[in-house]
């Protein structure tokens, strides 16, 4: 019997899902794959550079790899989530003008003017506002609120109510551990529309891994984790499943099926 020849050639759509694992599997080899063939290169630079964390004062990126300034207007099209920490404010500025397709957006500080003009060109859905200081805020001004009116995922340090009467489609809301608890029972009150609340607890243990504390609550849209705010940006970022804004979504769930569970029994 004649030997059955196999090819050795897998096919292309094969091949992505394999260099997709092994990228999002571990980011340290990034370099190796990029140079596995021209078109793998092509593959791969979406997925790298979806994700930036801006970060400890360099023109640097994390994960996985830098994208440089000078590479912005090539590569900026691929980034759709940035996160804004300690960061030259030109880099930041840069940035902001070249990855127009950012659809998520945190920062640890406060945006100049010319920030928020390239911010209100964003199809932005979610927005962390990280810092204590409500000073550092998008302003409450005619030319955001069209912006605003499209966010539906918002995290907030300090709370004030009135400045999410701005946010119409909000549907899921972070809070910081130092929001006074009948603030955010005042908040529940006018936003029946609200799916989910998350407060970060404040006993600094701050898993890496988001996990629910405690869940004596009247609310049941109300979900208490600690989390890493960083550390849980990411994973959100990269569509994990255990960050903190789907942990919160799955309990409320839970708890919405034992209320009808119960009322129908």
């Amino acid at each position: 019997m004649d030997d059955i020849h196999v090819s050795p050639v897998l096919p292309l759509e094969i091949e992505l899902i394999i260099l997709q694992t092994a990228l999002e599997s571990n980011m340290k080899d990034t370099k190796n794959l990029l140079f596995v063939a021209k078109y793998v290169f092509d593959w791969l630079i979406p997925i790298l550079y979806k994700v930036i964390i801006l970060n400890l004062n360099k023109q640097r990126a994390w994960p996985p790899l830098p994208l440089p300034i000078a590479k912005l207007p090539q590569y900026g099209q691929y980034v759709q989530h940035l996160f804004i920490m300690a960061t030259p404010e030109d880099v930041a500025d840069q940035y902001l003008k070249y990855c127009p397709n950012i659809v998520n957006l945190a920062s640890w500080k406060g945006f100049s003017q010319p920030q928020i003009e390239h911010i209100l060109r964003l199809p932005l859905r979610q927005l962390d506002l990280v810092s204590r200081y409500p000073s550092t805020r998008i302003p409450v001004i005619p030319s955001v609120l069209a912006l605003f009116s499209k966010i539906t995922h918002l995290g907030l340090e300090v709370l004030q109510i009135e400045y999410l009467e701005h946010f119409p489609s909000l549907t899921h809301l972070v809070l910081g551990p130092f929001v006074a608890t009948e603030v955010y029972v005042e908040l529940l009150k006018q936003r029946p529309g609200l799916k989910v609340l998350v407060v970060r607890v404040a006993d600094f243990v701050y898993s890496l891994i988001p996990r629910v504390v405690h869940e004596d609550v009247d609310d049941p849209r109300v979900v208490r984790i600690d989390c890493q705010h960083r550390e849980n940006w990411r994973l959100h970022a990269l569509g994990d499943p255990r960050n903190a804004w789907s942990l919160g979504e799955r309990v409320v769930e839970e708890r919405f099926a034992r209320i009808r569970a119960t009322k129908s029994a």
